[in-house]
């Protein structure tokens, strides 16, 4: 019989803001066995991070344990001191966070990172602590780990960085295991590599695991357990096939609708008008390898393709393969070394600044992160008028009925103009950004992992208003993505790029149905969930 390692009971959360009293989280209850893992599910707000923090008091300083308790391995934590919870805070209890290079000290090497947990809690000598840190490495699967040791955080990609963190966790033989996000911010075939990690090591040494995530396809992956929350709440918990078979709760179910790459694939544009033609494009950057030598990288390499009217073209790899390079070379925000970017019948690789300047008017960008878009201290009106202004598309008094009409097909309300960015959510706040590249009445739109920092839910409504302005407004897109189920959701035609170079392109369905290139393979085989 498995025994209940953790149990949450009544635990209610509350906010002290200034003497006003917010309720966070309202009588949350589950329990996690040993040698299981427990999936929290739920969009941005819903209080999943909150509820696995409160279990060793990791709140924020505003935050308190407002009523409720929390039993770990036969320990009541609410009812122990800070140093009694110290004890167990990073010993029997391991964490793992969404973004690494947050969690780890860019100052001291990783080895000595990992060595400072052993330090903390066990009776090791220095020589031994070295001896373990080598075997941790090794056990998370990190290459050269004795090279490795005496790297530095930025020195290590971002999977080697979660597997550092991993390490970590694991150091002192941790009970449970809580992994907050984990692979939110990595590649696909990444994310199935720490994935199938912690479940190895979940196997291994019969942990105990609270995994957070907002993405079913995960929870399906990971879980024997799920505990659906909403707004401070669980609205809906059991076992894994129970809740993704027979959901109950409607809430559930809108989750459960909104994976990406459930629904039908799209029709292949028929049009034969070129808006984009790429020839041959090129572009190489200069590494340093010591003081005195460098190294060639090419991050695009002899790319060609052609973006005709009313289509959108994916653009899929991991990081690093040269999908925002090239990018930033059809927009000339940096300048290829050779090759034809013909936009519109303009070679935009040799067009002069008013060539240019033209040009961009007719290609407008929608970036990963909104905020990095508006100006937090503009009334939007202002941020997406000044695109119209500084061409002169129209007269100033005729900016704002238009700008009502655009919002209005953006599923936004037109008073919204007279607020400030942080007035919305991250999704109010991407199709504020739709619409201001609308606005510039664009024939190419250009998306650069433009739904990736969203929730799932708001992902496919973003995804759903770009489909439908695309034949409003008969648009051409590319879509520059790093997650395959996305691209079925949007795309009528892939390119799959690594190293700089494109190894696989052709019509969606035709690509995710028969693969041929073995790069194309991993990737789709690396999808979490049932695709």
């Amino acid at each position: 019989m498995t025994s209940k390692l953790v149990k949450v009971k009544d635990l209610s959360v509350s906010f002290n803001n200034d003497g006003n009293i917010v309720d966070v989280l309202k009588n949350v209850n589950f329990e996690i066995e040993q040698g299981t893992c427990l999936c929290l599910v739920g969009e941005s707000g819903s209080g999943k991070s909150l509820s696995a923090y409160s279990i060793v008091d990791l709140l924020p300083k505003k935050a308190f344990i407002k009523s409720g308790k929390i039993k770990f391995n036969g320990i009541y934590l609410t009812d122990l001191d800070e140093k009694e919870k110290q004890k167990i805070r990073g010993n029997q209890i391991g964490f793992i966070f969404q973004e690494p290079l947050s969690a780890l000290n860019p100052l001291f090497t990783v080895g000595k990172q990992i060595e400072e947990c052993l330090k903390l809690h066990t009776k090791l000598n220095k020589q031994e602590r070295y001896k373990k840190v080598i075997s941790l490495l090794k056990k998370v699967q990190i290459d050269n780990p004795e090279v490795r040791f005496n790297a530095y955080p930025h020195e290590l990609s971002g999977g080697q960085r979660q597997r550092v963190c991993i390490a970590m966790a694991l150091a002192n033989k941790c009970k449970l295991l809580i992994a907050d996000e984990p692979t939110t911010a990595l590649d696909v075939s990444v994310q199935k590599e720490i994935l199938d990690l912690i479940k190895q090591l979940q196997t291994e040494n019969n942990l105990a695991v609270l995994f957070i995530t907002h993405d079913f396809s995960v929870v399906e992956e990971m879980a024997q357990y799920v505990a659906v929350m909403k707004k401070g709440e669980i609205v809906e918990q059991g076992g894994l096939r129970k809740v993704l078979d027979a959901a109950e709760n409607a809430y559930t179910k809108k989750l459960l609708n909104s994976m990406p790459g459930k629904q039908d694939y799209l029709e292949e544009s028929s049009s034969n008008e070129n808006i984009l033609k790429i020839k041959n494009l090129n572009k190489a950057f200069k590494s340093k390898t010591s003081i005195f030598k460098s190294m060639k990288i090419k991050a695009v390499d002899n790319i060609s393709f052609n973006l005709s009217a009313k289509q959108t073209l994916a653009i899929v790899g991991e990081s690093g393969s040269g999908k925002s390079t090239l990018v930033r070379c059809i927009t000339r925000l940096i300048t290829s070394d050779y090759g034809e970017i013909n936009f519109l019948g303009t070679d935009l690789a040799k067009a002069k600044s008013k060539q240019l300047r033209n040009a961009r008017r007719e290609m407008q960008m929608i970036f990963q992160d909104p905020l990095d878009s508006l100006n937090p201290r503009m009334r939007i009106f202002d941020s997406v008028a000044e695109g119209l202004i500084a061409y002169n598309v129209m007269p100033k008094d005729e900016i704002r009925p238009y700008l009502e009409k655009i919002f209005t097909d953006c599923k936004l309300n037109p008073s919204d103009l007279d607020r400030l960015p942080s007035d919305f959510s991250g999704g109010q706040r991407q199709r504020v950004c739709i619409a201001k590249a609308i606005a510039m009445k664009p024939k190419l739109l250009i998306a650069d992992e433009a739904v990736s920092a969203l929730d799932l839910s708001v992902q496919k409504t973003v995804l759903g208003l770009l489909n439908e302005l695309k034949d409003k407004y008969n648009l051409s897109i590319l879509f520059i993505t790093h997650d395959l189920r996305v691209v079925k959701e949007i795309a009528d035609s892939v390119i799959v790029m690594q190293n700089g170079k494109i190894v696989e392109q052709g019509v969606t369905k035709q690509l995710f149905n028969n693969p041929n290139n073995d790069y194309t393979i991993k990737l789709l085989k690396a999808i979490p969930g049932d695709f």
